[in-house]
């Protein structure tokens, strides 16, 4: 999840005339009545004072300025914004503001005071016209690349509007890397290679095979840096590949980010919403991957789709419950499965590590140094079992014999 960092207000930020009752030290009546508005006061310094005041120690005080910053009226409120020269107010303003006000935060964007970090936060939380302002000052982009990958991970943010903001995020060579799978992302939109050279997943080198188990030629996994993809690569070859419209396709992503189980994919509506998957583009599927559910990412983890897939792998919603269940899957990409062996954080899981052992699609050396870590009886059982690989049953058997015979494995 992004997170956006939270700005001050300074004292000197405050009108002369209240600094000395607005300090956290005076009394906190003082500052309680500052907080309550009842000071006459210029909308722009009532402004920075509710802002400051916000963030004030005692409870009782911080809650009654941010009550009446939210009272105050539409009319004062977009003028004190439209007049402050201060980041700080203006970021305290904008998380404050409720969300039903966008008017206000694009006064907010729209002043060129206001610091970047406080543009990717709206970013994050805006909707509608906010999004469209944003996405066209391509000078405040390129020197905060984070507003961007704000937007993409914004279910609010229309897909058309995605899409025109990251051909212009390749085209202005941003840095986006923070997103996970934008490789995958540019190589969906241009239809073409990844940026840069692939690299290839950092695999150990296997331990000597056991007493009595042959040596299995593993298969080596290289990124061929030459390769490009067909000309069909972003279709597929399919006769439509133009994807459902933006209204579908933000239902779709606004019920897969739904606490409701009806509309979260589990009911008949969700079912229905998810039956939309198939027919959408490539571009929309990697974005619902990286933002949809676990219902959503059990549709997209099957498609044929290396793009896809692989972006559904690198979600930051993917839990372990998922990954485990990933492994057991033997109609999976081989990819995926050899993804989930090479990553430690996954492999720590015992129940992961057993299913990979089992599955075929396991690099063998990986499979083998998996089995060495398990307990005696599930290396009995693997020994024993007709539904393994045959190296991987052989394998476990010459541990056993090497165990029994007192002999380090």
């Amino acid at each position: 999840m992004l997170t956006f960092e939270r700005l001050t207000v300074a004292l000197d930020d405050l009108p002369e005339l209240v600094r000395s009752a607005a300090q956290p030290d005076s009394p906190t009546e003082r500052r309680l009545l500052l907080a309550r508005a009842t000071v006459p006061m210029d909308p722009p310094e009532m402004l920075a004072t509710l802002a400051f005041l916000v963030s004030d120690p005692a409870e009782m005080v911080s809650s009654a300025a941010k009550a009446t910053l939210q009272s105050m009226p539409p009319q004062l409120l977009m003028q004190a914004i439209r007049q402050s020269t201060s980041q700080g107010v203006l970021d305290i303003a904008t998380r404050e503001i409720q969300a039903e006000r966008s008017e206000l935060l694009e006064d907010v964007i729209q002043n060129k005071s206001a610091a970047d970090e406080t543009v990717a936060y709206i970013s994050f939380r805006g909707e509608g016209n906010v999004l469209d302002i944003i996405s066209k000052n391509q000078m405040r982009l390129k020197r905060y690349p984070k507003i961007v990958e704000a937007i993409y991970f914004n279910p609010n943010a229309r897909m058309g509007l995605v899409l025109n903001l990251l051909e212009d995020a390749v085209r202005l060579d941003l840095d986006m890397t923070a997103i996970p799978g934008y490789d995958e992302i540019v190589a969906s939109i241009k239809g073409g290679a990844k940026r840069g050279a692939t690299v290839a997943p950092q695999v150990e080198p296997p331990e000597p095979a056991p007493p009595g188990v042959p040596d299995e030629p593993e298969k080596v996994f290289e990124a061929d840096e030459d390769a490009q993809p067909p000309a069909d690569w972003l279709t597929g070859g399919d006769e439509d590949a133009s994807g459902v419209d933006d209204d579908v396709f933000s239902q779709v992503l606004a019920s897969v980010s739904s606490d409701n189980p009806e509309e979260a994919g589990d009911g008949p509506l969700g079912r229905n919403l998810l039956s939309e998957i198939p027919k959408m583009s490539v571009p929309q599927k990697v974005r619902l991957a990286l933002l949809g559910n676990e219902a959503a990412r059990r549709v997209l983890i099957r498609d044929n789709k290396r793009v896809v897939y692989m972006s559904v792998m690198k979600s930051p919603r993917l839990s372990d419950k998922e990954i485990a269940d990933y492994a057991k899957n033997k109609a999976l990409n081989e990819e995926v499965i050899r993804m989930i062996a090479t990553n430690r954080e996954w492999t720590h899981n015992y129940s992961v590590k057993m299913a990979l052992i089992e599955h075929p699609k396991c690099p063998s050396a990986l499979a083998i140094g998996f089995l060495r870590l398990m307990q005696v009886k599930d290396i009995k059982t693997v020994a024993r079992s007709h539904d393994v690989p045959g190296y991987m049953a052989r394998a476990a058997k010459g541990i056993l014999d090497a165990m029994e015979a007192g002999k380090k494995f």
